[in-house]
């Protein structure tokens, strides 16, 4: 008796929804996440979901059909993009076949909306002179890393150049120190030059002293 309580509150935790309805040939199974609605976009050949996480982290696992939804880009298999309140996440690709895909993902509390961006929506294809939304997004990352190489460049150049103020900061120092040093040996030099001066003139007095008488 316990072991088919148990069963069945397994089979509650985990429910499969097959075909959400007629109209949307694809498959959900969730974990702690529930499927409020969905809506198509195909502006954007996009599947837009209302969420609700009653357990955190939830899991969705999602089939779609490829007639009916699919990210294909020069002929192959391109992945799909999937953002969740705004923010681009990562997901895993647990079945591929000719006939459908399987995505999964986890989604945590606070999530109330996941939009998912391919290339063909219900026989739709996005137009092959738009650069797929993938791409984009691959073209920003590599701007973005360019950008980061580029500050941490501009960093480094920054540090470069603190390290080179300080040296010099050194330099200066030492050189006013040499500057110091110099001075004080004119200054010892000219009292030594009026010792002597004082001397000469002290003996040539004793000299004119002694010639005179």
């Amino acid at each position: 008796m316990r072991k088919m309580i148990f069963m069945i509150f397994a089979i509650l935790c985990t429910v499969p929804i097959l075909g959400v309805d007629a109209e949307t040939p694809f498959d959900v199974t969730s974990d702690g996440v529930t499927i409020q609605s969905h809506q198509l976009d195909y502006e954007t050949m996009s599947i837009i979901f209302a969420v609700e996480v009653s357990e955190s982290p939830g899991t969705l696992k999602i089939a779609f059909d490829r007639d009916f939804f699919d990210a294909i880009y020069q002929g192959h298999d391109d992945e799909f993009l999937i953002i969740v309140d705004g923010e681009l996440i990562s997901y895993s690709e647990v079945r591929s076949t000719p006939y459908d895909r399987t995505v999964q993902f986890q989604l945590y509390d606070g999530v109330d909306e996941v939009e998912i961006f391919g290339t063909t929506l219900k026989g739709q294809i996005i137009e092959q002179n738009t650069e797929s939304l993938l791409d984009n997004d691959v073209i920003n990352f590599q701007q973005s890393e360019q950008e980061l190489d580029e500050n941490e460049e501009l960093v480094n150049q920054v540090e470069q150049l603190k390290l080179e103020n300080v040296e010099l900061e050194n330099e200066n120092e030492g050189l006013s120190d040499k500057i110091f040093d110099l001075e004080n040996l004119l200054d010892a030099m000219e009292d030594k030059i009026s010792d002597l001066n004082a001397i000469i003139m002290e003996q040539i007095k004793v000299i004119y002293t002694w010639i005179k008488f």
